[in-house]
């Protein structure tokens, strides 16, 4: 499978200035009974969609649960 980029393509992304931002999140409590982790997620993703449409990327979402005990989450974009 070829991966061809014309050359105005590949000018345009090269002449693109994009940033990038890690944020880690720290949950105030345990998500409890009853709480279901897509009512979350929907929820996170109603509150990012003004941003998206904004030219917002996200990259990725990481779960950091066992790799430090004071964050939860870290999100890329």
């Amino acid at each position: 499978m070829s991966h061809h980029v014309d050359d105005a393509r590949a000018a345009e992304i090269n002449e693109t200035v994009r940033y990038t931002m890690w944020s880690v999140f720290a949950a105030d409590a345990p998500m409890g009974p009853g709480v279901e982790a897509g009512e979350v997620a929907g929820a996170v993703e109603a509150a990012l969609k003004p941003a998206v449409a904004d030219d917002l990327v996200i990259r990725g979402w990481y779960d950091l649960g066992g790799m430090t005990a004071d964050a939860d989450a870290m999100v890329w974009w």
